[in-house]
């Protein structure tokens, strides 16, 4: 395991629950999609992408019932 010395496991990726977290996540969405793939870096990409998408499902819903449209 002499290669993997030093590497840092990726970021746990949570449940989006806010405006100000799912604004945080896309800026890192938006920078882990400029680093090469394949790399650390990018290792959560694809749990991160889903975070984002189950916000983005779970708002959609909530405007639905209550009858307002998107912002």
């Amino acid at each position: 395991m002499a290669g993997r010395q030093g590497r840092r496991p990726p970021r746990a990726v949570r449940r989006i629950r806010s405006k100000a977290e799912y604004a945080a996540a896309l800026a890192r969405l938006e920078w882990l999609q400029s680093q090469p793939l394949g790399t650390p870096a990018t290792e959560g990409l694809q749990a991160l992408a889903e975070a984002i998408l189950e916000y983005e499902e779970r708002a959609a819903a909530r405007r639905a019932r209550n009858g307002v449209a998107k912002e």
